[in-house]
């Protein structure tokens, strides 16, 4: 009887760990003090013929700010752009890098969402699928304290001082 029990309980820990943090769905993707709305900065998709590019900008009422999530396995999702139906946050040219930007691409990404607690907000990291040369990349933004607005969004390694790695994410 004490194996069964125990085996259910794994089972339920185990389909809680690949259990869906969101469902599918559009979302506006989003950092910034949650209680103050004028500091709050968007995703926002700049496709083109080729591979586009993802920006950080003040809230706008357009498509460009909304993101179809769409669950896959193992808790990671795809995030495809309402502004370019059939392109994707993804990676560009220069591939799977510390520093690389992403783009809107036809290629997508299957990122491994995970919830990051901060008191009384709750934020989310997006997460490269794979390592690279060991190391985990999440998704983040060039806030470089000499570069001034619009950033671009890109992979840092997780856990390097000074990076933005934690998203909000609000239903559409």
């Amino acid at each position: 009887m004490r194996h069964i029990f125990a085996l259910v309980t794994l089972l339920a820990i185990v389909q809680a760990a690949f259990a869906q943090i969101f469902a599918d769905g559009d979302y506006r993707i989003w950092y910034g003090k949650a209680t103050v709305p004028q500091t709050h900065r968007y995703f926002t998709a700049k496709p083109n013929k080729g591979e586009g590019s993802v920006q950080i900008h003040p809230r706008q009422e357009s498509r460009s700010q909304v993101w179809r999530l769409r669950n896959k396995k193992n808790g990671q999702i795809t995030l495809e752009s309402k502004a370019a139906p059939g392109k994707y946050l993804g990676l560009r040219r220069s591939g799977a890098n510390p520093g690389a930007y992403l783009g809107v691409v036809p290629t997508p990404v299957k990122f491994v969402i995970t919830k990051k607690p901060a008191g009384q907000f709750t934020s989310y990291e997006l997460a490269y699928p794979k390592k690279v040369k060991g190391k985990t990349l999440i998704v983040s933004m060039d806030s470089k304290d000499d570069k001034e607005e619009p950033y671009y969004v890109n992979l840092d390694v997780q856990g390097t001082e000074g990076i933005m790695g934690g998203w909000k994410f609000a239903r559409v």
